[in-house]
C-alpha cells in the first residue's frame, strides 16, 4: 500500500531538501521501497535532479512535479504570473496516480504559504491526506516559529508525526520544545556543509533509525509497504484479511449470499480512505454520515487519549464525572437549543437507542402526568429512526423493517405535505397519542428526501396543541448537515425532545443524546421510584466518548470550521445544479451539506440499483454508497474545494 510522509518547514531554506534526501537514503538501506515527489516546484534550483544525484537513483524514477513554475516565489504568485492557478484537485489526482511506496512529499515553503486564492499548503497536507514532519531551526529565535506552525497545523487538522531540528546541537531548546508542546521531537541534524552520497548515507544511517523511520511513516503502514514490496507487490494483508473477515463476520444491510467483494481498510486520514490493496479514496459519504472533520483528527485523538489516561468509564447511575457534565452544559447552552428551551442531557450511545428514549419518555410522561396510556404514535411516511424495536415501529411500513411490523406497536403515518391526514387521525384517535417524531427536514435513508418547513411547523403546532409531545430526531442532520446547527431551525420549531447522535464525536465513538425539555423532565420527578425513568445503557456516558464529542465540538465552533462548512454548502448547490439537465437524472436537490441526484433508471428507490456505481467510483478514486437510484454525497468539513468538485465530476463521468 502506498505511504507517505510530507515534509513542511516552519521557514523557506530550512533544509527541508536534505531532510527529504537523507529520507529517501535511510529507506533505501533499510531495504524498503521509497519515492521522492514534490507537487509544486518554483525556482530554477530543481530539488528531484539534487535527490537523484546524492541517492544514486536514475531521475527516471521519480515523477515530475505537478506544477513547476522558474521564478523563486511563493507557489501562488508564481502561478499567477503565468496566468495559472493551481488546482488541488490536479496534485490530488497526480498523487493518486503514483504506485505503492513510502514516499517522501515535499512542500513549497511553510505550512501558511498560499496555494493559490483561496487555499494554503496545510490544504495540500489535508487533501493528500498525510501525516506532516516538521523541519524546525535551532537558531536563535525559531521557537516561535516552530510554535506557531504546530498551533496552525493542530487548529487545521493536519496530524505531526514530529519534528526535525536542523542546526547545531541546542539541549536547552529540546528541553524548551518539549515542554511546552506533546508533539515529539524525533532527531537532529547538524548543518551538512558539503552534500555528497558517502555524507548523505552516514547522517541517514545515524538520524533515522529504523524506530526513527516507524514514527515518521507510521508502524503498522510502513509495515505493510515493506510487506507488499516483499511480495513483489501481492498485498498480503489484502487478501488474507478479507478472507478472515468471510469467515468470522456478519456485516450490517448485507447479504452475504450475494458473493458481494469485502473492502479492508487498513487507516484513514482527512477526507480518505486507505484500502490494502493500495488504493486511497475520498470518502464522499462521511463513512455512513458520521465523520464530520475528517478521519483520525489530531485534536480528537489527542482528548480520546488524555481522557483514557485518567478515567475511562465509570457506571453513571448514582455517579458523574466532568466530560459527561461538560458536554451537556455545551449543547443545552448552544443557542438555539436554549432558545428552545432543551434543557435536559439524556446519553446512550447511538441513534437507535436516542430515539428509543425519546419514545419511551413521550408514553411515560403521559402516564406519570395521570393520562390515560397513549400507546399510539405519529411518523412521517418514508421515516427511518433505526433498528431497535420501538425505533422500527415509527419507520417507514414499507421498507426495511416490513418484516417485524408484527411485532411493533401502533404508528400511523402522514405522507410530509399532507396536513389534513393529520388533522383526520387527531379527531379518529383523539388523547391515543404520546408523540410525533419526525426527522426535519430531511429523510435519509429514504433516499435525501426533502420536505417543507411550513408543513412541518404546522405539524408541530398542530400536535402541541393536541398535548402530543414533538421528537425531532436529529441523528443525520444535526451539526451542521443541512448548513445550520439543527435542521429543525428551518421550521422555527420548539420541539419537546431531540435526538442526536452519528457526528456528535466527530465520527471516532458512539455516542447518542436524547435532549429533553423541562416540562418533559419535571413530570418524572417524585418521591416514587416508579415515576423514574428506568432506562440505561451499560456505557451511558462513557468518559472517552463525551471527551471526543467536546473536542469535537469545539472544533465545530472555531471560526475555521464554520468558514469551510459554508464553503461547502455553496459548492454543493453549484455541483447539483450542474447535474439537472443530465439525461441519465430525473431529479436533483441539496441543502446545506447535503448534495442529491436521482438516478433514471426505469425503477424505484427500492426497485433501483446503483450498486456497480460504486465499484465503479473506487475505481475513480471516490467512495460512493446509493440509497436504491439515488446518488448522494456527504462530505466531511476537511474536503477542499479541489477534491469536493472531483467527487462531482466523477459522478457526472460515471452517469
Amino acid at each position: 500500500m502506498k505511504n507517505g510522509i510530507f515534509i513542511s518547514g516552519t521557514d523557506t531554506g530550512i533544509g527541508k531538501t536534505v531532510v527529504s534526501t537523507l529520507l529517501i537514503s535511510a529507506l533505501k538501506q533499510q531495504g524498503y521501497s521509497y519515492g521522492y515527489f514534490k507537487p509544486i516546484q518554483t525556482g530554477t534550483e530543481l530539488d528531484t535532479p539534487l535527490l537523484s544525484e546524492l541517492n544514486s537513483v536514475p531521475l527516471t524514477q521519480f515523477p515530475s512535479p505537478a506544477y513547476y513554475f522558474p521564478e523563486p516565489m511563493a507557489p501562488s504568485r508564481a502561478a499567477a504570473l503565468h496566468g495559472v492557478e493551481i488546482d488541488l484537485g490536479k496534485i490530488v489526482q497526480a498523487w493518486q496516480d503514483l504506485d505503492s511506496r513510502s514516499w517522501v512529499v515535499e512542500g513549497a515553503g511553510g505550512l501558511l504559504v498560499p496555494i493559490n486564492s483561496r487555499q494554503t499548503t496545510r490544504d495540500l497536507i489535508r487533501a493528500l491526506g498525510l501525516r506532516m514532519l516538521l523541519i524546525a531551526s535551532t537558531r536563535l529565535g525559531t521557537i516561535n516559529h516552530t510554535l506557531l506552525t504546530l498551533e496552525a497545523a493542530e487548529r487545521a487538522g493536519v496530524s505531526v508525526a514530529g519534528v526535525v531540528l536542523v542546526g547545531d546541537d541546542d539541549p536547552e531548546l529540546e528541553l524548551a520544545l518539549r515542554q511546552v508542546t506533546s508533539v515529539p521531537i524525533l532527531t537532529r541534524i547538524p548543518i551538512l556543509s558539503e552534500l555528497t552520497p558517502d555524507s548523505i548515507s552516514q547522517a541517514a544511517r545515524e538520524k533515522f533509525s529504523l524506530p526513527v523511520l516507524k514514527a515518521i511513516f507510521g508502524e503498522q503502514t510502513f509495515f505493510e509497504t515493506s510487506v507488499v514490496q516483499e511480495t513483489q507487490g501481492t498485498c498480503v494483508s489484502d487478501s488474507s484479511l478479507a478472507e478472515r473477515d468471510r469467515n468470522a463476520v456478519w456485516h450490517p444491510y448485507s447479504q452475504h449470499g450475494l458473493g458481494e467483494p469485502i473492502l479492508p481498510v487498513v487507516s484513514a486520514q482527512g477526507a480518505y480512505l486507505k484500502l490494502a490493496d493500495g488504493r486511497e479514496v475520498l470518502d464522499g459519504i462521511s463513512s455512513w454520515w458520521v465523520n464530520v472533520h475528517g478521519h483520525s483528527h489530531p485534536e480528537i485523538a489527542h482528548a480520546i487519549y488524555e481522557q483514557a489516561r485518567s478515567l475511562e468509564h465509570v457506571i453513571f447511575a448514582g455517579f458523574t464525572h466532568e466530560p459527561a457534565v461538560k458536554l451537556a452544559e455545551a449543547l443545552v447552552q448552544q443557542p438555539t437549543l436554549q432558545k428552545v428551551g432543551l434543557s435536559k442531557v439524556f446519553y446512550s450511545d447511538n441513534g437507535s437507542t436516542a430515539v428509543e428514549a425519546a419514545l419511551k419518555m413521550a408514553f411515560q410522561y403521559h402516564v406519570n402526568r395521570g393520562s390515560q396510556p397513549r400507546e399510539r404514535f405519529l411518523a412521517l411516511s418514508n421515516s427511518y429512526h433505526g433498528d431497535t424495536l420501538g425505533a422500527m415501529a415509527v419507520g417507514e411500513p414499507e421498507g426495511f423493517h416490513k418484516i417485524f411490523r408484527t411485532l411493533l406497536p401502533q404508528v400511523d403515518f402522514v405522507v410530509p405535505g399532507d396536513l389534513k391526514s393529520l388533522k383526520d387521525y387527531l379527531v379518529k384517535n383523539q388523547d391515543q397519542y404520546s408523540a410525533f417524531i419526525f426527522e426535519p427536514l430531511v429523510q435519509g435513508a429514504a433516499g435525501m428526501k426533502m420536505y417543507s418547513p411550513y408543513f412541518l411547523k404546522e405539524a408541530v403546532e398542530i400536535c402541541q396543541n393536541e398535548g402530543i409531545l414533538t421528537i425531532a430526531d436529529e441523528v443525520f442532520s444535526g451539526f451542521y448537515r443541512t448548513g445550520r446547527c439543527f435542521a429543525f431551525e428551518y421550521a422555527g420549531i420548539k420541539p419537546d425532545l431531540l435526538c442526536l447522535s452519528k457526528g456528535i464525536t466527530g465520527g471516532f465513538l458512539p455516542l447518542a443524546v436524547t435532549l429533553a425539555s423541562e416540562q418533559v423532565f419535571k413530570a418524572f420527578l417524585s418521591q416514587e421510584v416508579r415515576t423514574a425513568f428506568l432506562h440505561g445503557h451499560s456505557y451511558t456516558a462513557n468518559p472517552v466518548a463525551c471527551a471526543a464529542a467536546l473536542a469535537s465540538w469545539k472544533i465545530l465552533q472555531s471560526e475555521d470550521c464554520q468558514k469551510r462548512i459554508q464553503a461547502i454548502c455553496q459548492q454543493t448547490e453549484s455541483e447539483v445544479a450542474k447535474l439537472r439537465t443530465h439525461p441519465r437524472v430525473s431529479s436533483v436537490r441539496s441543502l446545506g451539506t447535503i448534495g442529491v441526484i436521482e438516478v433514471e433508471m426505469g425503477g424505484s428507490y427500492f426497485t433501483g440499483n446503483l450498486k456497480s456505481l460504486t465499484r465503479k467510483a473506487l475505481d475513480h478514486g471516490v467512495f460512493l454508497r446509493p440509497l436504491g437510484n439515488v446518488l448522494y454525497v456527504l462530505p466531511p468539513y476537511c474536503m477542499t474545494s479541489g477534491e469536493l468538485a472531483r467527487v462531482y465530476t466523477v459522478i457526472g463521468e460515471l452517469l
